[in-house]
């Protein structure tokens, strides 16, 4: 299942009691983040790692969907659906520095040190607290793979992500707000610059043989 990590401000910010109350008689929670993602580099239902400021992942959550800024204001005016979807108290919250809004169907609380998770791009540790949202494995996925690395086929699909994440950034970058290169993680960029190296080695050496 596709994962990632970001952080949050969960003792000055957010009051998880609210979104377990909330979940608990309502079939979806809103949450608001201010980092840039592209929805469609991953696979529906994946799972999110909230990463406590200055501590480490507390919690484990399923995101069912991700809503760009521009939709979730257009559904958030009709007040009903508000009520279903977030806790009164967060209506207000952070919504100046909002760009996406994680839709999360469960919330399980998971204390997990953060710098044993392991970048999807490469299977190497997280080495500094993520800015904005990182891609990880699964801590679940590497009880599966002793190997503690993505498989051949997860590195295929890093790179080809990265290489859509890319195309789609060049296209869309004067059409769609908030979006651009920023978009992309930093293993996304990794894997189109590797990709580009291949592509200049393979027609150096097309050169040389003509």
């Amino acid at each position: 299942m596709d994962a990632i990590v970001f952080s949050a401000e969960l003792k000055t910010f957010t009051n998880m009691s609210d979104a377990f109350d909330h979940l608990s008689n309502h079939e979806e929670l809103h949450w608001r983040v201010g980092f840039r993602i592209d929805r469609n580099s991953f696979s529906f239902p994946m799972l999110a790692y909230i990463h406590s400021k200055g501590e480490q992942v507390e919690y484990k959550v399923v995101v069912r969907e991700i809503i760009p800024l521009r939709e979730h204001l257009e559904i958030w005016k009709d007040l009903k659906f508000r009520e279903k979807v977030m806790p009164k108290i967060w209506w207000n919250e952070d919504l100046p520095n909002c760009r996406n809004v994680l839709v999360i169907t469960r919330i399980d609380h998971f204390s997990y040190d953060t710098w044993k998770l392991r970048k999807f791009s490469d299977g190497q540790f997280l080495k500094n607290p993520p800015q904005g949202y990182c891609r990880v494995i699964s801590p679940e996925d590497l009880q599966r793979n002793d190997s503690g690395k993505p498989s051949a086929k997860a590195q295929q699909k890093a790179r080809e992500l990265g290489l859509r994440s890319a195309k789609n950034a060049e296209e869309n970058f004067h059409k769609v707000p908030f979006f651009g290169n920023d978009d992309l993680t930093p293993g996304q960029k990794e894997a189109c610059e590797e990709e580009a190296r291949q592509k200049k080695a393979s027609q150096d050496k097309k050169s040389e043989i003509t």
